[in-house]
């Protein structure tokens, strides 16, 4: 999350360092090692979260993909030509691109989820989640208003029992 070399502790102090690759729930804290920076907050609640703009996001997160500056013009994408506005349409879509689990590579069984939670359609739409990624309009473009939350570029494949965990809150993906 920082960028920083650190250790994963379960005291403020650092002294309790975890030795596991997995750990269990609990308290943690990230120890930087030096030359401590914040990129952003970490807030008690998803909710009172507001995500900061592009230009405000550590360089680490782009790619020569997924550049930092926006195309001059739009360009065609994977999802350009994703139509209907079924979420059942958009989830077999989601499906059928990313072919397996994203997490574990197991093509069966599986199921498209959404990675911001559908229960936060209104937070997603307030934040305009969709207008700071790469292409800023919603996929599919008939998207609009609180639906923009089905937006096919919220979606990932998990497999079924992942998918329940996600749902749990056990785990998070960290962009790299």
């Amino acid at each position: 999350m920082t960028g920083k070399e650190g250790k994963l502790a379960r005291d403020a102090a650092g002294q309790e360092v975890v030795q596991a690759d997995l750990v269990v729930g609990g308290r943690y804290y990230y120890i930087v090692d030096d030359g401590w920076t914040v990129d952003y907050g970490i807030f008690y609640s998803f909710d009172a979260w507001v995500p900061p703009q592009r230009e405000q996001v550590p360089d680490r997160w782009f790619t020569d993909v997924y550049p930092r500056s926006r195309p001059p013009s739009p360009t065609q994408y994977v999802w350009e030509d994703v139509s209907g506005r079924s979420v059942n349409t958009l989830r077999e879509k989601a499906r059928d691109q990313d072919g397996a689990c994203r997490l574990s590579g197991f093509e069966d069984p599986t199921e498209a989820v959404h990675i911001v939670p559908e229960a936060y359609r209104s937070w997603y739409y307030i934040r305009q989640i969709y207008i700071q990624l790469c292409d800023s309009r919603p996929m599919p473009r008939t998207l609009a208003g609180v639906d923009t939350i089905h937006d096919i570029r919220n979606y990932i494949t998990l497999r079924t029992d992942l998918h329940k965990r996600w749902d749990a809150h056990a785990f998070v993906f960290i962009p790299v």
